[in-house]
């Protein structure tokens, strides 16, 4: 499917968005994340950029459906770009220390409420925000 191209139908494995943390040093998140809707992984280097980048691909998807409008301190937001910190060569050889399934199942209250599954482990737990996310992954990756 063309990037840009929202489905009108959202195919059950796009609604799952596998995360694979490469490296976790003072609570910073890198790696990247893969989903059926893009071509390539996506790279990201901290929570900031994974979190934009989830989001991204829920507003690209329409999948789940936000309940609130987006708001902003300015008219109109500045676009975000995100920086592209590793070399081609790093990915290749960059190893998952953890693998998470994200489902995404609701966008309400300005935030996320889904399941996560700990793929090294096969064990999950649902979530009610993205911070709970958050806590749910770190709560299982060692800090290197």
């Amino acid at each position: 499917m063309a990037r840009g191209a929202v489905p009108s139908f959202v195919p059950d494995e796009m609604r799952v968005n596998v995360l694979r943390i490469t490296s976790y040093k003072d609570k910073n998140f890198e790696g990247y994340l893969e989903n059926p809707f893009y071509n390539e992984v996506k790279w990201f280097n901290n929570l900031t950029q994974l979190l934009f980048l989830l989001e991204e691909t829920a507003d690209e998807l329409n999948y789940p459906q936000r309940s609130n409008e987006r708001r902003s301190i300015m008219d109109k937001p500045p676009d975000v770009k995100r920086s592209d910190s590793h070399s081609s060569q790093e990915r290749h050889l960059s190893k998952p220390i953890a693998s998470f399934k994200i489902r995404i199942m609701f966008r309400q209250n300005v935030s996320w409420q889904g399941y996560c599954e700990w793929m090294d482990e096969k064990k999950g737990a649902n979530f009610r925000s993205a911070l709970e996310l958050v806590q749910l992954m770190d709560s299982v990756l060692p800090d290197n």
